[in-house]
């Protein structure tokens, strides 16, 4: 006869930035990453300068790399820098010409 203390084994766990606490069939606990993320793509930069598929991606790499990424902002890493030069985001952008996006 196996008795029950009540207590949730996650209670005294601290996992890293972005893991979860995940008890096994033993009542063990241990911290975890997500195995999968949604395949939606909405592509976001990270802290440290790499574009993610989507923020859970994003956060399940830094969770597998053991390192905090924060969300710099959304879409592809450096086009924000053209997007502060020109003032306005780039719909195309080659080595002849650049076309803007503008509302009439």
């Amino acid at each position: 006869m196996k008795c029950i203390s009540g207590a949730n084994p996650c209670d005294n766990l601290q996992c890293s930035p972005y893991q979860n606490c995940d008890i096994d069939i033993h009542g063990i606990a241990t911290c975890q990453c997500d195995d999968a993320c949604e395949p939606a793509v909405r592509l976001v930069c990270g802290s440290d300068e790499q574009t993610y598929l989507n923020e859970c991606e994003m956060r399940r790499q830094g969770c597998l790399q053991k390192k905090s990424i924060k969300l710099a902002y959304r879409g592809e890493c450096g086009k924000l820098f053209l997007y502060r030069l020109l003032g306005s985001m780039p719909t195309q952008i080659n080595s002849v010409y650049i076309k803007y996006a503008s509302c009439v």
